[in-house]
């Protein structure tokens, strides 16, 4: 549950690149590694989108014009491993944003101290 709760954080507080995702997990798990928590992240990631917690956006990298990405297609390009790691400056990456419904999930966990 800690790695709903920290992907679902990263979501609300930025619009997260996808590798930030798998550093997030790293920093809690270390013992696992960076290549578990990005497959841990990928999973979490995939789970949220599915369940409409978050929503996808391409983002022209670091920081530039972003938009959303269409559910259909962005379920292949999220097992693509390219995104997994730091996106070379003006290439264009995956990030997520949280849902109402996602903000609104989270908010809950907390509220019932859910780990």
């Amino acid at each position: 549950m800690i790695d709903i709760k920290t992907v679902l954080e990263a979501s609300i507080e930025d619009y997260p690149a996808l590798y930030e995702l798998a550093w997030e997990l790293n920093t809690i798990h270390p013992m696992l590694g960076l290549e578990s928590s990005t497959r841990r992240a990928m999973w979490v990631t995939g789970m949220l989108l599915r369940s409409e917690l978050v929503e996808a956006y391409w983002c022209e990298e670091p920081y530039g014009d972003i938009w959303p990405a269409d559910t259909g297609q962005i379920g292949e390009d999220m097992l693509d491993r390219r995104f997994w790691v730091p996106v070379q400056s003006g290439k264009i990456g995956i990030r997520i944003g949280a849902t109402t419904r996602g903000e609104d999930a989270y908010y809950e966990l907390n509220r019932r101290n859910i780990v």
